[in-house]
């Protein structure tokens, strides 16, 4: 996560558990349109299919067809009275690429930046954590990250057998790897 969207997360999280709505000035960086999340959406697909035409042939589309690079590169619209209009994804291209591509319906509508990163560990169950919780989750969570960042192997793939609510037993045992020393209580 980066330092810019940890600060966005940070300001949300403090004011929803002040029952606050941000302040004003800051919703600009707080909220994206959908024309944004559905480029950000777009890029993804393209990463994963390994081209614009890839993902244009998955819709079906032919390998001339404009209309994906368009909405990429946010190219003046031709086709409207106003000229000035870029060309954006509407909501059934959306869904076409979601189905193409095998995304959940509304895939293309959700900003990448804010979806859950935990896959034994639901909202709902790191919600109803107390803040002191909440801290020790996030520390640990930055630690492996910036182990793995490093370059430093944690001891072990993550568990597929962890119930969804496990929060107490941690995927990874960082305390075993040889490289930690471990550090004075």
């Amino acid at each position: 996560m980066s330092v810019y969207l940890s600060a966005r997360l940070s300001v949300v999280n403090q004011c929803q558990a002040l029952h606050h709505a941000p302040p004003a000035e800051l919703c600009n960086l707080l909220v994206k349109t959908v024309e944004q999340v559905r480029r950000e959406r777009l890029a993804i697909l393209v990463k994963e299919a390994g081209s614009l035409v890839a993902v244009g042939k998955q819709l079906g589309l032919s390998a001339r067809d404009s209309t994906l690079s368009q909405i990429k590169n946010q190219s003046k619209s031709s086709h409207t009275e106003d000229q000035t209009k870029v060309k954006v994804m509407g909501s059934p291209l959306a869904r076409r690429l979601e189905a193409a591509f095998g995304k959940p319906e509304g895939w293309m509508d959700t900003d990448p930046d804010l979806e859950w990163p935990f896959m034994t560990i639901s909202p709902q169950v790191y919600r109803a954590l107390d803040e002191r919780l909440k801290g020790i989750v996030e520390a640990s969570a930055r630690s492996a990250l910036q182990d793995l960042m490093r370059g430093e192997a944690l001891t072990g793939p993550p568990r597929s057998d962890a119930p969804s609510d496990a929060v107490d037993k941690p995927a990874f045992s960082r305390a075993a790897h040889p490289s930690r020393k471990r550090r004075a209580a």
